[in-house]
């Protein structure tokens, strides 16, 4: 018969194993949950240390199985953008045009930048709360519970990926290295708010510069959200 000692040890040892397992399958559930949703919207705002210009917030909706709408402002300018499935279309101050329609960024082209051109396919490539959620889990760090939420951080490769996807067809040069942490709120088994750091340094032609910045997305209306859509993006997208 083994001893009380070691059984206790035993049964020690598990409870930490379930305890370590719990701040995963506590954000898994939460986000499953969004997902799972009818509809939901969502605010995200970034602040970007020593950019010489500020990034307008991103409003979004998405419905399940159907529309998600996506919205932000490049210079006085609204910049929208519909997705179903893999399809989209931007509406820029012109026309609504697929990804494949819209004029290069032109940096360092000889001539001013096309900015809605570049907030378009940024819009084109943003995620969802909770699709990029659901992207994390690889690359990040055993998470730990925090009193309102989950917290954890990007492994280094990990932080590397996520930079290189998100600044993809920017402009952007190679990460050297990345680091980065998220923290996600939970309110009744349901994400309601994130916010995601990301500290990176690049080579450039004038040298090392670090980018430093910070997205926070709060997450509004879950299920009640309706996604309305212009005619004029249904035709273009062809649905």
């Amino acid at each position: 018969m083994k001893s009380l000692p070691f059984l206790v040890l035993v049964a020690g040892s598990v409870a930490v194993l379930v305890r370590a397992g719990e701040p995963e399958d506590r954000l898994r559930a939460a986000v499953a949950k969004l997902t799972e949703s009818a509809s939901y919207s969502w605010v995200s705002s970034t602040e970007i240390s020593g950019a010489p210009m500020r990034l307008s917030p991103t409003t979004g909706k998405t419905e399940k199985g159907g529309y998600t709408l996506l919205n932000t402002d490049a210079f006085g300018s609204e910049i929208q953008v519909v997705r179903k499935g893999t399809n989209a279309v931007v509406k820029t101050e012109d026309a609504w045009l697929t990804p494949a329609e819209l004029p290069q960024p032109n940096f360092g082209g000889g001539g001013p930048p096309n900015m809605s051109a570049m907030m378009g396919r940024r819009l084109v490539s943003a995620k969802a709360p909770g699709e990029e959620a659901d992207t994390l889990f690889k690359r990040l760090k055993p998470l730990k519970s925090e009193p309102d939420g989950v917290s954890g951080e990007f492994s280094e490769e990990g932080a590397k990926e996520f930079v290189k996807e998100t600044r993809r067809g920017r402009g952007f040069a190679e990460p050297k290295s990345a680091k980065g942490s998220i923290r996600f709120w939970i309110q009744d088994g349901l994400v309601t708010r994130s916010e995601l750091s990301v500290e990176t340094e690049v080579e450039t032609p004038q040298g090392a510069m670090s980018i430093s910045s910070k997205t926070t997305t709060e997450i509004r209306d879950v299920g009640a959200t309706r996604v309305v859509v212009p005619d004029e993006a249904k035709k273009k997208l062809g649905l």
